[in-house]
C-alpha cells in the first residue's frame, strides 16, 4: 500500500504554519493550565516546551541577551524545583514559602518574556494583514 500526499506544495508552508501555531496553541492551554493550578513543575516544563519551540525565531532574530536572560531566569527556577522534585525535605521545609513565591515570580517573568517575544513575531495575537490569511502566514514563515 502506497501513501500518496495529497497536499500541493504550494500549500505545505501554510499547512506547517497552521500546524505549528495549532501545536503552540496547545502549549500555551496547558501552560496556563498548570500555572492556574499552581502545578509549578508542569508549569516550568510547559515553558521550557514553549521556549524551544519559538526559539528559531529568537535565534535568527539577534535577541541573544533575551536568550541569555531566559536561559538564567530558567536555571534559577529550575534551582529551586530540583530541590523540591528530589525531595531534599530539609531544604525545601527551610525555605518552602520563599522556595514557592520565588519561583512563582520567575515563571511569571519567563512567561511574560516568551509572551512578548511570541507577539513580537506575530506567533499570537497576529497583525492585521493587508494580504490574505495564506500569504501572511506564508510570508512570515518563509523569511
Amino acid at each position: 500500500m502506497s501513501f500518496k500526499y495529497n497536499v500541493s506544495a504550494d500549500d505545505r508552508p501554510f499547512n506547517m504554519a497552521v500546524l505549528f501555531l495549532t501545536r503552540l496553541d496547545k502549549r500555551l492551554d496547558e501552560r496556563d493550565t498548570d500555572s492556574r493550578n499552581g502545578n509549578l513543575i508542569a508549569w516550568y516544563r510547559a515553558l521550557r516546551i514553549i521556549y524551544r519551540n519559538i526559539f528559531f525565531k529568537i535565534k535568527e532574530e539577534g535577541h541573544e541577551e533575551k536568550e541569555k536572560e531566559l536561559n538564567k531566569l530558567f536555571s534559577r527556577a529550575g534551582n529551586f524545583l530540583s530541590a523540591e522534585a528530589v525531595g531534599n525535605k530539609a531544604a525545601v521545609l527551610e525555605m518552602e514559602n520563599i522556595a514557592i513565591t520565588e519561583t512563582e515570580k520567575l515563571l511569571d517573568q519567563i512567561d511574560l518574556i516568551l509572551n512578548t517575544l511570541m507577539y513580537e513575531y506575530g506567533l499570537i495575537f497576529p497583525r492585521k494583514a493587508k494580504q490574505n490569511l495564506k500569504e501572511a502566514l506564508e510570508d512570515h514563515f518563509n523569511d
